[in-house]
């Protein structure tokens, strides 16, 4: 996403729309997945994200002033990717820590656009959260690994 200089109701409605754009690929996600660990991990996740977005609507009222009734982003400052039918648990994973990377990264460069220290503070802690949603997802996605690494070592020394 191209980032110009915008102020902090702007970073703040881009922010929402990430984490409602995020909380639908895990609730989405959950629908194709298999795996227990991963199902689990994706609804903590989607929690997660509903939390995250909670917070920014309140920081978004306390800047203006006025409850953020409603959000028209052009696509351009959207960032999110969807799950399609035919997607595997690994491409799922895949796409979540690509856009939990992306969502980092666009919280570290909006934390350094953004003049207010109250806005800035929520948006280190959620890059804080975000890289922790990282690593949880790498785990995942070596873990799903693993067991077909195995099975083709059992199915090669047979």
């Amino acid at each position: 996403m191209q980032l110009e200089r915008f102020d902090e109701l702007e970073a703040l409605r881009i922010a929402i729309q990430s984490k409602i754009d995020l909380y639908s690929f895990y609730k989405d996600a959950l629908q194709h997945l298999q795996n227990k660990s991963c199902k689990d991990l994706f609804a903590t996740l989607a929690e997660d994200e509903r939390k995250q977005r909670h917070m920014l609507e309140k920081e978004y009222t306390r800047v203006s002033g006025k409850k953020l009734l409603y959000i028209n982003l052009p696509k351009q400052r959207r960032f999110v990717r969807t799950v399609t039918p035919n997607s595997s648990e690994i491409d799922i994973l895949d796409t979540a820590i690509q856009q939990e990377s992306e969502a980092k990264d666009f919280f570290e460069r909006t934390y350094r656009l953004v003049k207010d220290e109250d806005t800035r503070t929520t948006f280190s802690e959620i890059v804080e959260e975000e890289q922790h949603h990282i690593k949880l997802l790498q785990s995942e996605y070596t873990a799903q690994q693993k067991p077909e690494d195995e099975e083709s070592l059992k199915l090669a020394n047979a």
